[in-house]
């Protein structure tokens, strides 16, 4: 029983912390924060933005819902907020997060 309250408290945190670190709705919204917040840190560190067009791209992104929607064609059984929560997650344990910025992952 212990067990089985420790993983809900740990899997509610870990869909919970997103939107509560990027101040954002919900997921989706969590991954467009965030990949915001890394290009805004990268363009004031110096670094060149991956492409000309990937500021506008970003901040352009209505809630996350492009993301979702780009992220539902490759992960077609899950849910929006599940691929946002990994997407989020991958890009927060990953050595190098800057990349997804410009990569397809």
């Amino acid at each position: 029983m212990r067990l089985l309250l420790l993983f809900i408290i740990l899997a509610g945190g870990l869909y919970v912390y997103p939107s509560l670190r990027e101040g954002a709705d919900g997921s989706c919204a969590a991954v467009r924060n965030r990949f915001a917040r890394l290009l805004r840190e990268d363009l004031a560190a110096g670094h060149p933005p991956p492409s000309p067009n990937t500021a506008a791209i970003i901040q352009g992104m209505a809630g996350g819902r492009v993301a979702a929607g780009a992220l539902a064609a490759r992960f077609p059984d899950l849910p929006p907020s599940a691929i946002c929560l990994y997407v989020y997650w991958r890009s927060v344990l990953s050595a190098d997060p800057a990349k997804f910025l410009s990569a397809n992952q």
